[in-house]
């Protein structure tokens, strides 16, 4: 049986599930059939995470050395490793979707359970450091009304919620780490962070820890503490290793890999003033992190828990003497909040005229690859709310402690503002209710029929601007997930070579010359079209579904959608 802290953990567990599963509702009624759909990325971006977690499952499950020879972009190689690996997301997703082979249902309670274990942690450890449940309430509570985690990122990378760790590392880090199961065991928790993500939740991760790690050096007195720190983060990066030699060997092999991305931007401001041109969105003007109804930053904390933690820190600045067990907390939430400030603060500023922050002009010149990979350096703002939502909890616990005689009327009442007052926020940033889209029509399924039934290569069009529109290509990922064959499209980071070049053919298809090269390139034995306006050759397709002579044979017609088989 559990003891009583472990009670109040499960306790404390339910109560977010709950909260979460409210808060985004009515996506508990439809777990199994629809994917958030808050964010004009949801659609391109989920469905990739899906599928990324699906294979990665599959592969191994089945084949483990195959694990990176995806079946996107084919024939390219190593696709996996074209875009974020999600390793982190497996634990949710994998037992889900080897049970009920159900990905949409696998991809949201990877979802909902990330996030309710990252408050849960937020929650558990503010209380570690103040004794008071209401102040770890304010501290999870804090983290559920940043429009970041319900409605714009998390909804559209699942994966990317798995940061339950994130809590529980600042608790750790916030110890001297005195012997090896402490060093260990904060090592361990890094690894399986940076897991999540490697480009943005791992170097957010480890920044703070970094700076801390340096500040303790610099001090005699710490000197032992941040070497033992220093050791913890150096196990840790030798075991994300072989995550980052992932990414190095397909950058080896396709040397104009950063560049190939259908995520460029205009980078006319930086050129005006001398810096190397750069692609990706780091390079486009976007409000600061902290303005979270204006952008998809994780550092947009509700104005009412903002208030808070002003007033709690002019309280403790004026405090004198008493109980500051506090104290390691306060430090170490500031820290993360800094640092997570200061590295996720954009490229470019937006007033008046495009700004360039020093620290990425600096980047521009020193390491511009650095900015083509980070793209979008507000992502790394995770670590800033994480500090911030644990601040909002110790200045819950300060506003209360001060109140003296009168903390239980006024801890309640408080608190009961900053809920409120944050629901109302992050309620009027997006409609009502949590908007949502079914992953599988009724018209996919019977396409996915026709698929399983086959073999060989499959092209879905149509695939216009040469294949980088994400929505077509990260549903047919999605779809892929039930057949598993080779796939000519593709959604992911960047794009191989040869990929723009195959797309721009199909886009002449049927052409019997295109279907020719098609064919002689790739051993294409599949197409499925879809019947959309924007489909090329409109006519010339029609035509091939009622010409028993022609090199396509028509399998089936469900909807607006069409499968042919290449003879």
């Amino acid at each position: 049986m559990p003891g009583r802290s472990g009670v109040r953990a499960i306790a404390t567990l339910l109560g977010y599930v709950c909260a979460v599963v409210w808060l985004t509702w009515p996506l508990g009624a439809h777990l199994a059939t629809d994917l958030p759909n808050t964010y004009p990325l949801a659609r391109c971006d989920a469905l990739f995470g899906g599928w990324a977690l699906a294979w990665e499952t599959h592969a191994l499950t089945t084949d483990a050395w195959r694990l990176f020879d995806a079946n996107i972009f084919h024939p390219a190689k190593h696709t996996l490793a074209y875009g974020p690996l999600a390793f982190g997301g497996l634990p949710f997703f994998a037992p889900v979707f080897l049970t009920t082979g159900n990905p949409t249902l696998a991809l949201n309670l990877t979802l909902l359970l990330g996030i309710a274990l990252t408050a849960t942690g937020l929650h558990r450890v503010t209380v570690r450091w103040t004794g008071l449940e209401l102040a770890g309430f304010i501290a999870g509570w804090a983290f559920l009304c940043v429009r970041w985690t319900l409605y714009s990122s998390l909804p559209t990378v699942p994966y990317y919620a798995a940061l339950q760790w994130l809590p529980w590392i600042v608790w750790l880090s916030a110890s001297s780490l005195q012997g090896p199961t402490r060093v260990l065991g904060l090592a361990a928790l890094v690894t399986f962070q940076g897991l999540t993500d490697a480009v943005y939740v791992a170097p957010a991760t480890l920044a703070p820890l970094g700076v801390l790690a340096v500040i303790r050096l610099a001090r005699p007195a710490t000197r032992a503490a941040g070497i033992r720190l220093a050791a913890a983060l150096g196990i840790a990066l030798l075991a994300l290793v072989p995550v980052y030699a992932a990414y190095l060997l397909v950058v080896a092999a396709e040397p104009n890999l950063l560049a190939s991305t259908i995520w460029t931007a205009s980078t006319a401001s930086l050129e005006r003033i001398g810096i190397p041109s750069v692609a990706g969105m780091a390079m486009v003007p976007q409000p600061a992190p902290w303005h979270g109804a204006a952008n998809a930053g994780p550092i947009g904390l509700p104005r009412a828990a903002l208030a808070l933690i002003v007033v709690g820190v002019a309280l403790r600045i004026a405090r004198r003497g008493g109980d500051d067990r506090a104290r390691p907390g306060w430090r170490m939430a500031t820290l993360w909040a800094v640092v997570g400030l200061a590295i996720s603060v954009p490229a470019i500023g937006n007033l008046g005229d495009a700004i360039v922050m020093p620290h990425f002009a600096l980047a521009a010149h020193v390491a511009p690859r650095l900015l083509e990979i980070v793209r979008a350096p507000w992502r790394l703002g995770v670590a800033g709310l994480v500090g911030l939502a644990l601040l909002a909890g110790l200045a819950m616990a300060e506003v209360a402690r001060r109140a003296g005689r009168w903390s239980r009327l006024v801890g309640p009442v408080v608190a009961g503002l900053v809920v409120v007052l944050g629901y109302v926020e992050v309620r009027g940033y997006e409609p009502s209710p949590y908007q949502l889209a079914p992953a599988i029509t009724d018209e996919d399924a019977q396409v996915i029929e026709w698929l399983r039934a086959g073999s060989g290569p499959v092209l879905e069009v149509p695939v216009l601007q040469e294949g980088t529109r994400p929505a077509p290509n990260s549903s047919a990922m999605y779809r892929s997930i039930f057949h598993w064959r080779p796939l000519l499209n593709g959604y992911s980071s960047y794009i191989p070579t040869g990929y723009a070049v195959r797309m721009a053919i199909a886009n002449d298809l049927p052409d019997p010359a295109a279907l020719a090269t098609l064919r002689r390139e790739t051993d294409l034995t599949t197409i499925v079209v879809h019947d959309a306006a924007d489909l090329p050759n409109r006519a010339a397709w029609q035509r091939a579904a009622t010409d028993p002579t022609g090199p396509l044979v028509l399998v089936g017609r469900a909807g607006a959608t069409s499968v042919f088989d290449v003879r």
